[in-house]
């Protein structure tokens, strides 16, 4: 199910045999309100049949432990979002597989400040629009992730579930515009410049995440 889950949800969903709607529908996520919206795939999304549209704002402390993301202490402010959930239409009378269960989210991150090393630290009151996708393709064996932060960097990552858990397979990290492209070997791959780049900050980042870093 959804980590972290929504709580108090309220509102009218109305199914028909074709068709799905809600009416004032909403609840409580990462600690706020969040407004809900379902209705019917839009034609241009054939192999979907429901979109759950959310939108909403919550303490960027309330995201980063919701999800157990790292370096909490790294981000503050408030995080304006919409996310909308892709749910596959069934396909019984083909051997087509269904699309993956997709979720978008968007955000400008304009009340967050991020205090990273370039590329990824920004300041409160600068917007940052940051679109993130994540893919779960039937069978639950693989993830795939992508998206883009402004003009600083894209991704396209891929998962892949092993016996030990979720491993890396292969992905791409392109720092500045264009699009990564993932090359067949495994691993991150890391392309791109940067107009400044301090070996010192990242040891230090390195260093809160596990205690102390030893150079050689």
């Amino acid at each position: 199910g959804l980590r972290p889950p929504i709580t108090e949800l309220a509102g009218a969903v109305t199914v028909g045999r074709d068709t799905v709607s809600s009416e004032a529908l909403g609840g409580t996520f990462l600690g706020a309100p969040v407004s809900i919206e379902l209705a019917d795939a839009p034609a241009e999304l054939d192999g979907y049949q429901v979109v759950a549209t959310a939108t909403g704002e919550a303490a960027t402390v309330a995201a980063v432990e919701g999800f157990a993301l790292p370096l909490a202490e790294r981000v503050d402010g408030r995080l304006a979002y919409r996310a909308e959930v892709l749910f596959p239409r069934a396909r019984r009378d083909t051997d087509q597989a269904p699309e993956p269960f997709t979720v978008n989210v968007a955000s400008d991150l304009e009340d967050v400040a991020i205090d990273l090393p370039p590329p990824f630290g920004k300041p409160a009151g600068s917007a940052r629009v940051t679109t993130a996708s994540l893919f779960l393709p039937p069978g639950g064996s693989a993830i795939r992730t992508e998206g883009r932060a402004g003009a600083a960097f894209a991704w396209q990552i891929g998962f892949e579930r092993t016996a030990a858990g979720w491993d890396l397979d292969r992905g791409a990290l392109l720092v500045g515009e264009g699009e990564p492209s993932v090359p067949d070997l495994r691993g991150l791959h890391v392309t791109g410049a940067l107009s400044r780049f301090s070996l010192d900050e990242w040891l230090v980042l390195a260093g809160e995440g596990r205690g102390g870093v030893d150079v050689i």
